[in-house]
């Protein structure tokens, strides 16, 4: 599941299998739906899941069946029953059912799509059915882009999706939490779910006696989901442990000071059974604060591109999510990290942090990361203030201010990295005042090294040669200092001193003479070849020696 898993995928029969290939389960990584975080910079974080689709193959069983009735369907192989005609407003929405049927048939048979009607499954088409005629779905199915709008008749979505574990339903148009439920419901063994845009405006449905224990992977970017309602439907799953709440529009975290915990185990609790016991935050945090409850399944939180400003709005997500060990944050106005006297008891868990394209205003900002007990993968890509500065010099700094960390940006810290790293930020202060605490550290670790010796890395464009012309005897003919430009190739050097030998490029030739080898002039022979690349130097020659 995601980076941690590559999952498994059904196998395709010949038929099916170009079909197959073009059907991608969408899951977010780092990425926004499917656009780049982090993501696993991600970022972020992140795996790629292709969507098959596996069913058995065998004829349906024989029923007659007039073509009035195209609305009946045999579901357990006997004879079709009549359903009531939609009413208007049914008509106009798809269900699951109808779409699982459009995209996996290419029978042009007209179907119905309405909550409680039957679908009449032909026997033709790429899909496969079983002997009563039911289609069976693979483990992993995308319905991305459907124009879903409700479930459709239940008894055939559990019989479709009896062997689903997980389910993509982004871009559609479902609105109503009764559907999304009414789907749920069907499908005993989801364990991921991408409602990924779409709008779910209405109130949730009676969740009384609901749970759903088996999902662990919920992705809602782009939804418009509010606090309220992440609440209660956190209740009822208790085995989450990845969750996308990514383009929500959230400026806040508003997490209820009185709230029951979430249970981990498998079944409800009865009337009878005692609470479970809170966690227990640290004595350090304010008495508000540690009234808070948490959801201490949870693992991984993805919380990119919403519109938090406060530092103390993301430890709110580190008390109700006590057990996180990766989050994005990336594309957050976050400037500064408040509080952080208690981020140490906010995430005490915490390893991967994704900070891409926030505004954090300071690299003492980024050492208050360093209070982060269990960080080891730091993501701080396209930060403005350290765009400033060289990409070498960035990552050296950071490196050097955050000894715990084994990953940045994505690529591993080598030993050899770090001690150069720890050296240069050494000898950056040096010669400075008010040397920071980190600088004494270092000391202490390394003891004080000495300065590097200047040197000027900015390349050489042009050299100063001798253009030394000579006759088919070898006798001086003329003797000029040339500026010579090295990125011009020898051809175009050829042309240039054809004025000063007074004959064309075709009746000389040109040889080089290094004068600090000093192994004798060798002939410039490729015509094409860079000026630069013979490493000439202030003072060398450049012979022009005639043909005949």
């Amino acid at each position: 599941m995601m980076e941690e898993s590559g999952g498994s995928h059904s196998e395709v029969t010949p038929k099916t299998e170009q079909l197959s290939a073009n059907l991608p389960l969408h899951r977010s990584e780092g990425k926004v739906d499917n656009s780049e975080p982090d993501l696993l910079d991600v970022e972020d974080s992140v795996s790629d899941h292709l969507g098959t689709v596996s069913v058995a193959v065998s004829e349906r069983a024989e029923c007659p069946v007039k073509n009035s009735d195209l609305r009946s369907t045999v579901s357990s192989g006997d004879c079709p029953c009549i359903t009531p005609e939609p009413t208007e407003d049914e008509a106009m929405l798809k269900s699951f059912v109808k779409a699982v049927h459009e995209k996996y048939n290419d029978d042009t048979t007209p179907v119905a799509d309405v909550i409680g009607s039957y679908v009449l499954v032909p026997k033709s088409g790429p899909v496969k059915l079983t002997a009563s005629g039911n289609i069976v779905l693979p483990k992993q199915v995308s319905m991305s882009g459907c124009e879903i709008s409700v479930a459709g008749d239940p008894t055939l979505i559990q019989k479709m999706c009896q062997k689903v574990k997980e389910l993509d339903l982004m871009e559609n148009n479902i609105t109503d939490w009764a559907e999304v439920f009414a789907i749920l419901e069907c499908i005993p063994h989801l364990t991921f779910l991408n409602l990924t845009k779409n709008l779910i405006k209405s109130e949730l449905p009676d969740l009384t006696g609901r749970f759903i224990p088996k999902l662990t992977h919920l992705v809602l970017n782009n939804t418009l989901i509010q606090w309220d309602v992440l609440l209660k439907l956190l209740e009822i799953f208790p085995s989450l442990e990845e969750l996308h709440l990514s383009l929500n529009g959230f400026e806040s975290v508003d997490i209820p000071s009185v709230l029951k915990r979430v249970p981990q185990v498998a079944p409800p609790p009865s009337p009878a059974s005692q609470p479970p016991t809170p966690m227990s935050p640290s004595t350090t945090l304010t008495s508000s604060v540690s009234a808070c409850t948490s959801y201490p399944s949870l693992r991984k939180l993805f919380f990119i591109g919403n519109r938090i400003t406060s530092w103390r709005e993301i430890n709110k997500l580190g008390l109700f999510f006590p057990n996180l060990v990766f989050l994005l944050i990336s594309e957050t106005d976050i400037k500064t990290i408040d509080d952080h006297e208690i981020l140490a008891d906010c995430f005490p868990c915490l390893q991967t942090l994704g900070l891409n394209r926030t505004l954090l205003a300071s690299w003492e900002e980024i050492e208050l990361l360093r209070l982060l007990p269990s960080l080891t993968d730091i993501r701080l890509n396209g930060i403005p203030f350290l765009e400033e500065f060289s990409e070498v010099f960035r990552r050296q700094h950071t490196i050097a201010l955050l000894p715990n960390i084994t990953n940045l940006n994505g690529s591993r810290i080598g030993e050899s990295e770090r001690e150069d790293a720890e050296r240069a930020y050494i000898r950056l202060y040096l010669d400075k005042e008010g040397k920071s605490q980190r600088y004494h550290e270092l000391v202490q670790q390394h003891g004080k090294v000495d300065p590097l010796a200047k040197v000027i890395l900015k390349p050489q464009l042009f050299v100063m040669l001798k253009i030394r012309v000579e006759d088919v005897n070898q006798e001086l003919l003329k003797m000029e200092d040339l500026n010579v430009d090295v990125t011009q190739t020898v051809r175009d050097l050829k042309k240039i001193l054809s004025n000063i030998a007074g004959r064309p490029p075709t009746k000389f030739q040109l040889y080089y003479l290094d004068k600090q080898v000093n192994m004798g002039a060798d002939k410039l022979r490729f015509m094409d070849r860079k000026i630069f690349s013979y490493n000439m130097t202030d003072g060398d020659e450049i012979i022009v020696a005639f043909n005949d």
